[in-house]
């Protein structure tokens, strides 16, 4: 679809003012799934197992309800992982994690009176605290990607906020284990993501309060501490790798749209309409002239505005400036996923 040599895009490219934008959902979810490739694969051996031990079976259910009264834990139900649901694998992370002590506890009196192999699997997997340290640092990690993925499901205009929303989301991850003053003001395409002089010590990596105060209560050696943080770095450093892989930080035509939010509209001295106008020319009819001047009309006659809805905030009813805001909605019809039109499938 995408290739760059017989792609329908290439292709299509030539006769035409294509505008084409990867799904930012189907991305962003893909760039989580190939980081969490870099932990243990027993995390999500870990996930299947205890879906698949309980999903077919009721009895199995109200046993371990036994154990989550023991354990006063509510009885919430085990998720399982879905491939086409994007934010599953934080919930189902979240739902073992608050499920961990009962689960154990089953999973080892299973153990004893049931020749099986997956309750002993299961339990030998949860007895090792380098687990227990990962799964809790997944639920803080996969938050951040889950809220991208969250607020680009939404059909209300998103796409000019792409490129802001990923460059600080990127760099709160890098604030995990490299100095800030080196990624403070630089641009994302310069980042040098495997430059050690840059990486914070490794005592120092931001795991999350929840993996930092468990591994802090047991009894681990300095090495072992070491060990999952390095190994967390590495998804942090593959989860950047992978957005700066899926996403052109370069691409102009994106950067641009930013100057139609109301924040960028209001502040910028100094904003022309020509480069929208350059790159998105086949959106707009009309005198050129007149787009200039209705642009700069309405950025004299707005001094300040405390609407933060791009729709509303241009929503005038205004034949003074009909062909600017005819054009600001054709730019704010591009697409920024497949979200809203796979919500008719399911």
């Amino acid at each position: 679809m995408a290739g760059s040599l017989s792609g329908l895009k290439t292709k299509m490219s030539k006769n035409t003012n294509l505008f084409y934008m990867k799904c930012t959902c189907h991305s962003l979810h893909l760039c989580a799934s190939y980081s969490c490739k870099k932990l243990p694969s027993d995390v999500e051996k870990l996930c299947r197992n205890i879906y698949s031990y309980f999903a077919w079976s009721s009895k199995r259910v109200l046993e371990l309800k036994e154990f989550q009264d023991f354990c006063d834990i509510k009885p919430h139900k085990i998720l399982g992982l879905a491939m086409t649901r994007w934010l599953s694998l934080e919930k189902v992370i979240c739902r073992i994690v608050e499920q961990w002590d009962a689960l154990q506890l089953y999973f080892l009196s299973q153990c004893s009176e049931v020749n099986n192999i997956k309750p002993k699997e299961s339990a030998n997997i949860m007895l090792v605290p380098e687990i227990k340290a990962y799964t809790l640092f997944l639920t803080n990690a996969l938050k951040i990607i889950n809220e991208l993925n969250t607020e680009f499901q939404s059909e209300s205009v998103r796409l000019p906020y792409l490129y802001n929303r990923l460059e600080v989301s990127v760099k709160l991850i890098l604030c995990n284990f490299c100095q800030t003053p080196y990624i403070k003001n630089k641009n994302i395409k310069d980042i040098v993501l495997k430059d050690k002089n840059h990486f914070l010590p490794v005592a120092n990596i931001c795991i999350g309060t929840k993996a930092q105060q468990y591994i802090d209560s047991e009894n681990l050696s300095e090495f072992e501490k070491c060990k999952i943080k390095e190994t967390i770095r590495e998804f942090y450093i593959e989860l950047i790798s992978q957005i700066k892989m899926r996403f052109d930080f370069e691409r102009e035509d994106l950067k641009l749209l930013e100057a139609i939010t109301p924040a960028k509209f209001l502040s910028e001295d100094e904003l022309s309409i020509v480069p929208l106008m350059k790159t998105f020319e086949n959106l707009y009819n009309g005198d050129p002239d007149d787009l200039i001047s209705q642009w700069n009309q309405l950025r004299l006659s707005l001094n300040e505005g405390k609407e933060k809805d791009i729709c509303k905030f241009f929503g005038l009813d205004e034949p003074l400036f009909k062909s600017l805001i005819e054009f600001i909605y054709n730019l704010m019809s591009l697409p920024h996923s497949f979200a809203a039109a796979e919500r008719n499938f399911f």
